[in-house]
């Protein structure tokens, strides 16, 4: 009796293995979306460099308060919605948010000083998506390129009391209350990496790294004293430039 050549089952072993992996979903003329979390490095040199001089001019005033912190970094939330016409190309449209709050205060019987800064910007981006070779089975890696518009802002105040004591009785007086409020829309340019790995059923995972660059420079501003309001540009220059890492998930529409 002959026996049958072992490698005449390769090609069956072969074509079972690749049955037996989950492929990527045909994915031409298709819409999908998707919501991420993102970690965000800021570029706020500026802005830390104003925080710092505010510290040591109420320090030079003898109300020693602690250091700021720094905006260098900040969560956010975005949105995205692409329409997939091709294999190799689609068109996007995205949205983030974030925002961010820095405290410091000084506190003593004769005195309380309390200051609050805040930065933070949404943007809308439409963009171009261009799909790489698949990596893996159930990978698929991007490249993307976005413009669109931030609007960003950024708020802060002042509020400084004195008390005095004029024999058993105390009064409080108010030296200073001050809100500052920016804002300004500008032309953005975004630039990312991206993958989706396909969990079965439409559902997928995203991860992307990103450059946005956002240099907004000098906002508009509202300012509002004990003597009334008036209108002035900041003379801080604002950058919302960042990079930023995300992790999301999406449904193939």
């Amino acid at each position: 009796m002959t026996r049958r050549p072992q490698r005449a089952a390769v090609p069956v072993l072969f074509v079972f293995a690749l049955l037996s992996f989950p492929t990527l979903r045909a994915q031409e003329g298709t819409w999908s979306l998707s919501a991420s979390v993102n970690g965000n490095l800021l570029s706020m040199g500026t802005v830390n460099q104003t925080l710092d001089n505010t510290v040591a001019a109420w320090n030079s005033n003898f109300i020693s308060i602690a250091p700021y912190a720094h905006f260098n970094y900040a969560f956010s939330y975005s949105s995205k919605i692409v329409y997939r016409f091709d294999r190799d190309f689609g068109f996007s449209l995205s949205s983030s948010n974030f925002s961010k709050i820095l405290t410091d205060s000084y506190n003593d019987a004769a005195v309380s000083l309390d200051l609050n800064r805040s930065v933070g910007a949404t943007d809308v981006m439409v963009g171009i998506v261009y799909y790489l070779p698949p990596l893996l089975y159930s990978t698929e890696p991007y490249a993307v390129l976005e413009f669109g518009a931030i609007f960003a802002r950024a708020d802060g105040s002042t509020f400084r009391t004195q008390t005095t004591k004029n024999g058993t009785v105390y009064s409080t007086d108010i030296l200073t209350d001050t809100a500052v409020k920016y804002r300004k829309s500008k032309g953005i340019l975004n630039v990312s990496l991206g993958a989706t790995m396909d969990m079965g059923a439409g559902w997928f995972i995203r991860g992307e790294l990103a450059y946005k660059f956002a240099k907004v420079g000098q906002m508009d501003g509202e300012i509002t004293r004990l003597e009334g309001t008036s209108y002035d540009a900041s003379f801080t220059e604002f950058d919302y430039s960042l990079v930023a890492v995300s992790l999301g998930v999406g449904i193939q529409l």
